[in-house]
């Protein structure tokens, strides 16, 4: 492996990333975030880390203790123990409140400095960047939307990824705003642009498959509307349990939801204030967002498991999507079918595209 290979093009996942950081701890009695090796992203970038811990390890600060080497773990936590923005939106979570610390992270967003020409923020390299998780020059592209939720990203989709090495290239394109340097967009036009402008530029020409899952499935729709706008649309959507942001049937379970965040927390992304805004942010674009019409074929793929007791009052619970050419049930809940489930997803996707495209996908279970 390459220095300057990502870990995700690899097949880098959460729990593979997190057993690279326990070994790495145990070995050098650094304290490490259990996310360390994703925000990294790169074997360089996480060598220089290391060295850069291990300095600061030997230097103690003035007023304290040496460091033990102990190679404790740094829970997911630590990182966000003074930011006030995550203090105050834990201690909602903690009371149940949880409608009041959505407020107070769509609230301060509204702070944060945020960029109206997607197109220029795509020419100055400044957003994020496509991630290749796996290239086949002469395939179709598969192009996974990371969610909107603090823990979103291309992490999301390592697992669903190795379904499709063997007949489509696969990357990832983060939303922009998840880190400190990354401005978030005014609106969703700008956000769509951006969007669209990156595809464009990194794979011209190329046949592209748009896919997301949770909130990744609005962002695909969104930018499948953009490029058709262009006259470059997609060949497919795939929305993978995706659901609008005012649907009851998933906002029932927002403290599930919520929960389910903070347990795989140390697997993927620390949620501190930045990457908590940035999902506030998004929260409140979305409030009154609808999805225009796309001609593509849309694929909705649904979970087959509630995440918890369904309230009569909401109707069902199962999503649903206005325009969606196909819906296929697959077992497991929101979480699960990205996760255990993923095989059986992956196999109702690549069975869709197969037909869908004239293609036929071989999984690794079939080799």
């Amino acid at each position: 492996m390459s220095a300057t290979v990502p870990f995700l093009s690899v097949g880098f996942d959460s729990l593979t990333a997190v057993e690279l950081r326990n070994r790495l701890a145990a070995a050098t009695g650094l304290r490490l975030r259990p996310s360390a090796v994703f925000d990294s992203a790169t074997p360089a970038a996480l060598a220089a880390r290391l060295a850069a811990e291990a300095r600061t390890a030997d230097t103690p600060r003035p007023g304290t203790a040496p460091a033990t080497g102990t190679g404790a773990a740094v829970s997911g936590t630590d990182a966000a123990d003074t930011d006030p923005v995550s203090v105050l939106f834990r201690r909602a979570c903690e009371l149940g409140r949880i409608d009041e610390g959505i407020a107070l992270l769509k609230n301060a967003s509204a702070l944060r400095p945020a960029f109206r020409s997607g197109s220029d923020l795509a020419a100055a390299g400044t957003g994020p960047r496509l991630l290749r998780l796996n290239e086949r020059a002469d395939a179709p592209v598969l192009v996974c939307f990371g969610s909107i939720v603090a823990l979103g990203g291309a992490h999301q989709y390592a697992r669903f990824a190795s379904r499709f090495r063997d007949r489509y290239a696969v990357a990832a394109l983060d939303a922009p705003g998840f880190t400190p340097e990354e401005e978030l967009p005014a609106d969703m036009s700008a956000l769509l642009d951006f969007q669209a402008t990156t595809l464009l530029r990194e794979l011209p020409g190329r046949t592209l498959v748009l896919a997301g899952s949770s909130s990744g499935g609005t962002l695909a729709h969104g930018v499948a509307a953009a490029l058709e706008r262009r006259g470059e649309g997609p060949a497919a959507v795939v929305l993978l349990d995706t659901y609008l942001s005012d649907n009851q049937g998933i906002t029932q379970f927002n403290d599930v939801l919520l929960g389910g965040m903070f347990a795989r927390e140390d697997r993927a992304a620390p949620m501190d204030g930045t990457r908590l805004t940035a999902m506030g942010g998004y929260f409140r674009l979305l409030d009154d967002w609808k999805p225009p019409a796309v001609r593509a074929p849309l694929l909705l793929v649904r979970a087959s498991t509630p995440l918890g007791r369904p309230s009569a009052e909401a109707g069902d619970w199962r999503s649903s999507w206005a325009g969606a050419d196909t819906v296929v049930d697959v077992p497991g809940d929101h979480f699960s079918i990205m996760e255990q489930h993923v095989a059986t997803t992956g196999d109702a996707v690549a069975d869709w595209l197969g037909t869908t495209l004239g293609t036929t996908l071989r999984t690794p279970d079939d080799l």
